[in-house]
């Protein structure tokens, strides 16, 4: 149990990183410093938005409906990111992270989950016998505009 625990925060640390990074690449890509590079090269303001258009999706989408069913999002998620290879879902949620935690317990427990303690306020572990989802961590950090959420979860098939 303690391995699962430090492979799972392990996990949970690297998905941290990686939407970390991404946020330096989404920061980096806001119009106005496309813009400004996009003057340099000679190209318009109009085709330097619509290729950052063109890169956008909304990464619930991508989620099947037995992830929303069985463990879901509140309808607060924003900057929402998924790695299928991974199994790891970000988003971004209004509130401290000690807050959103205990909404998604809460909302994971009305879905039949049970919690395993971890003795943090943040974080935790949580199971279940039925369904496509058996497994899942949730950590929950707060960043600059609110609480980063992320899921790390094992299937049935696993």
């Amino acid at each position: 149990m303690e391995r699962r625990l430090r492979r799972a925060v392990a996990l949970v640390v690297a998905a941290l990183a990686l939407v970390a990074a991404s946020g330096v690449v989404e920061h980096a890509m806001r119009p106005s410093v496309a813009s400004e590079a996009a003057s340099a090269f000679g190209a318009s303001d109009a085709s330097i938005s619509e290729a950052l258009d063109e890169g956008k999706e909304d990464g619930s989408a991508l989620l099947p409906a037995s992830f929303h069913s069985e463990v879901g999002m509140g309808a607060e998620a924003a900057s929402v990111r998924v790695d299928d290879a991974a199994k790891i879902v970000s988003y971004v949620a209004a509130g401290s992270a000690e807050q959103v935690f205990g909404d998604v317990r809460g909302r994971l427990e009305g879905k039949g989950w049970h919690a395993v303690e971890s003795g943090l306020a943040t974080c935790g572990s949580f199971a279940k016998e039925e369904g496509a989802y058996r497994w899942l961590f949730v950590a929950c950090l707060d960043v600059a505009d609110g609480t980063s959420v992320v899921l790390q979860y094992q299937t049935n098939e696993e």
